[in-house]
């Protein structure tokens, strides 16, 4: 192994790289007063609550398409199989292998998040916590890299929040486990130890270094090219001297290695997906700068969000408007105590690996996920994929060393200082409303998910045949970004779990062209249908909310025959009458009410009603027509627009 470089190619040893830009440089520097000492620490709460306050509108946010597969699938398989979750884990490293994606660790750690934080509120305080994680190391890398001052601090904090963009679709802060956080939380502490070996630390730096790099690529199949962050730590470090830059090339090469085993199981797999490669080098130029500059404050903004920005509500105007408020008042109080300063050596030798490591995070992040046909298909100007993280970590470092290099610069000017906090706060408001956005229209959703989990745990099924096929809508399934059926299963799993019983449970859509229906449970869709059949309606609205369940129709003829017996259990101000809240269509065309017959009411506990209704074989409402007509979310409906859906469940939870 090769030894370490002489410490001076780097930089002097010593505590250097804490030292502060705004430190006097006379040796007998006077202790800081205890006033001063208190701004000092105002400062970085407020730092601290600027971060906090980009990332926590994610809390509030639905869950992605995939992450509702793997976390309610996962558990309802175990639950239904017994398996153990190593044994499932396994079986899915095989399948992604076979798939032709090579990236166990990335699958072990998805997985296991997804198992522990199977619900909501939990998942998504992971992913915070994972995020709040890296650009911890993050800051840990740069006061060993002579970086780190409370100033610096601060602009950290601000990059950090003006480069955070939530997308509507794929995006790392809104789902998938945390495995990008987690990538970069690896990346951060592997160049972390790689420095302190180019420091003149021991060689189990070194050792630990690249045991970190081969976790890297082993977590995301994207990883491989961000290797060249390790390279980027001898740029400006007497970089002529081979023996320096020798220490390198296992990084590099683990990259390589890396590249040629993801391009050799992506070329033998047979499995299908999408992620198969597709070579048009225009196209695929064209995505990979779709990706670099999605870490660019304010540029899914400026792309227009896919329509997500007309029709703001107050309270996404006032809680942008605190953040970006927020934001200009930190950089202010940054360039102000750099006033008439400049960077010290250490710091100015810290300039060129940032940026480099910088640059290589946000060009090269997205580079092999433009190789995937199906991501050529998804990532629009100011779009993005999970590779976006990365990309805006690198723009805080590059961040960081324009700042060291041009911070004090800046700050000479009181003119400059206005100008540069302004347009920060603009670029933040922007985007900041965009996230709150993003966030606030997949309310439906999450209203939609927890009244089916409810409505299941109070039993709506219970006296359904276990031998029923349950057919749902399209219209009430649109849980944020894809569905609960995006992958089949999920709904079967979702109510096998709450009621204990493997349903039947299947869209009213035509099966998908690779469905097997030799597999038990879940039933596949193209499976026949039951004798015995059902629908389900879940119907949530802003003061309440309605599951109907209608059964007793003849399997053929369930858009034409209307159901014997109608069951729906309600709560809020759909519950307060003798009678339900529901509307719909006979046969006809003409409508009915619940009015029109005789119903039981029961209180069924925890501000549920039950209501129960036997109508006759004819001249009742047909299943699917059936509806509160309180609720307004349709799922279907292509009309609304996101304003429309913000509104739908109110917007209190967006504030603060």
């Amino acid at each position: 192994m090769p030894s370490p470089p002489p410490t001076a190619s780097l930089r002097d040893r010593g505590d250097e790289h804490t030292e502060q830009p705004n430190a006097p440089a006379s040796s007998a520097q006077a202790p800081t007063s205890g006033s001063r000492r208190w701004v000092r620490l105002a400062l970085a709460i407020l730092a601290v609550v600027l971060l906090a306050g980009a990332l926590s509108p994610a809390l509030g946010s639905g869950m992605r398409g995939d992450d509702s597969h793997v976390s309610i699938d996962l558990e309802g398989h175990r639950a239904y199989t017994g398996e153990s979750l190593p044994s499932y884990i396994l079986g899915q490293l095989e399948a992604g292998i076979d798939g032709g994606r090579p990236m166990p660790i990335g699958v072990t750690q998805g997985l296991t998040f997804a198992s522990v934080m199977n619900e909501r509120l939990p998942y998504k305080l992971g992913i915070v916590v994972l995020a709040l994680a890296a650009v911890g190391m993050l800051w840990i890398f740069l006061r060993r890299l002579g970086l780190a001052s409370l100033p610096t601090f601060l602009v950290v904090c601000v990059a950090f929040m003006l480069s955070l963009q939530f997308r509507a679709t794929h995006d790392p802060v809104l789902g998938y486990a945390g495995t990008p956080q987690m990538s970069m939380l690896i990346l951060f502490s592997g160049l972390w130890a790689y420095l302190r070996y180019l420091q003149g630390d021991s060689r189990k730096w070194y050792v630990l270094s690249l045991l970190l790099a081969v976790a890297l690529v082993l977590n995301y199949e994207a990883n491989p090219p961000l290797v060249l962050a390790f390279a980027c730590l001898h740029l400006g470090h007497d970089a002529r001297r081979t023996h320096s830059w020798r220490t390198a090339v296992p990084f590099l090469a683990i990259g390589a290695a890396m590249t040629l085993t993801s391009v050799y199981t992506h070329s033998t797999t047979t499995a299908p997906g999408g992620y198969e490669a597709a070579l048009d080098i225009f196209t695929i130029v064209q995505v990979a700068l779709r990706q670099a500059v999605s870490g660019i404050p304010g540029v899914f903004f400026v792309s227009g969000s896919q329509g997500l920005l007309a029709d703001p509500t107050r309270a996404e105007l006032v809680a942008a408007l605190w953040r970006a408020a927020l934001l200009g008042l930190v950089l202010v109080a940054a360039l102000l105590m750099v006033r008439g300063t400049s960077p010290k050596g250490a710091a100015r030798a810290g300039i060129l690996p940032a940026a480099g490591i910088g640059v290589v995070l946000m060009s090269c992040s997205g580079l092999y996920i433009s190789l995937a046909a199906q991501h050529q298909q998804l990532i629009g100007l100011g779009g993005g994929h999970l590779a976006t993280f990365a990309g805006t970590l690198g723009f805080v470092l590059v961040a960081v060393a324009a700042w060291t290099l041009w911070g004090s610069r800046l700050a000479a000017s009181g003119l400059a200082i206005a100008g540069v906090a302004l347009v920060a706060s603009g670029l933040a408001f922007a985007s900041q409303y965009s996230n709150l956005r993003v966030v606030a229209i997949e309310r439906p959703g999450i209203e939609q998910r927890d009244l089916t989990r409810a409505a299941l745990k109070q039993g709506i099924l219970d006296d359904v045949p276990p031998a029923t096929t349950v057919y749902v809508s399209n219209r009430d399934l649109g849980w944020a970004f894809g569905n609960l059926i995006f992958y089949g299963g999920t709904i079967d799993y979702l109510a096998y779990l709450q009621t204990g019983t493997a349903y039947d449970i299947r869209p009213d859509a035509p099966p998908g062209p690779t469905c097997d229906s030799s597999t038990t449970f879940p039933v596949q869709d193209c499976a026949s249908v039951s004798r015995s059949v059902a629908v389900f309606a879940p119907r949530a609205s802003q003061n309440g909310g309605t599951a109907i369940l209608a059964e007793g129709m003849p399997s053929g003829a369930v858009d034409r025959v209307n159901p014997r017996r109608i069951t729906v259990l309600a709560r809020g101000v759909s519950a307060q009458g003798a009678t339900p809240a529901l509307i719909g269509t006979r046969r006809n065309g003409r409508p009915w009410t619940a009015n029109a017959v005789r119903w039981t009411r029961q209180d069924a506990g925890e501000g549920w009603v039950r209501y129960e209704t036997t109508l006759p074989r004819s001249g009742g409402p047909l299943a699917w027509t059936l509806t509160d007509p309180r609720s307004a979310v349709d799922f279907n409906n292509s009309t609304r627009t996101p304003g429309q859906s913000v509104r739908m469940f109110g917007t209190k939870h967006l504030l603060p």
